[in-house]
């Protein structure tokens, strides 16, 4: 799931470190108090449902990231992680939807293009996948000392041979 750098207030910069820390429990009453002071604060309700992704709680999820977004529309990491909530669900149409509003918002973010690559991939769509991957990877080039270009190499090129060994 994908944490956005965003203005913050200090109660949700304290709810997302917690968050980032796997301190869920302590995130979730923080997202919960924000909302109860601001009912619609869309970066409470994203993070709040993307804990309840975490939690396995994906209906819920979905219902509160799209609040989230019908209140903040160009928040990429909002559809990125609505994009991953709907492919828990099956739902990989409305997932490839997202995943490319993403993209389309924050073309240079390689975990959007990576997540797109894995989502047309499961549609089929293998020269999609390849070309969204290759992007991903030129974006990561670009970025050489960013600490996970190197983990996004290997595993673009493992997945790359795996898919090559499944078509063989």
């Amino acid at each position: 799931m994908q944490m956005a750098s965003i203005r913050r207030s200090p109660a949700l910069s304290r709810a997302m470190m917690a968050h980032e820390r796997g301190q869920l429990d302590h995130a979730k009453a923080v997202y919960q108090a924000i909302l109860r002071a601001v009912p619609c604060d869309p970066d409470a309700l994203h993070y709040l449902g993307v804990i309840a992704h975490q939690l396995g709680q994906h209906t819920r999820a979905a219902w509160l990231i799209r609040s989230s977004i019908t209140r903040a529309p160009r928040h990429a990491a909002a559809h990125a992680n609505l994009a991953e909530v709907l492919q828990a669900l099956g739902y990989l149409e409305d997932a490839l939807s997202h995943a490319r509003i993403a993209c389309a918002l924050e073309p240079k973010e390689p975990v959007y293009r990576t997540a797109l690559a894995r989502l047309l991939q499961m549609t089929g769509d293998i020269e999609g996948a390849l070309e969204a991957f290759e992007e991903g990877l030129h974006y990561r080039r670009s970025e050489p000392t960013r600490p996970d270009a190197p983990t996004f190499r290997y595993t673009v090129g493992s997945k790359l041979r795996h898919d090559a060994d499944q078509l063989r």
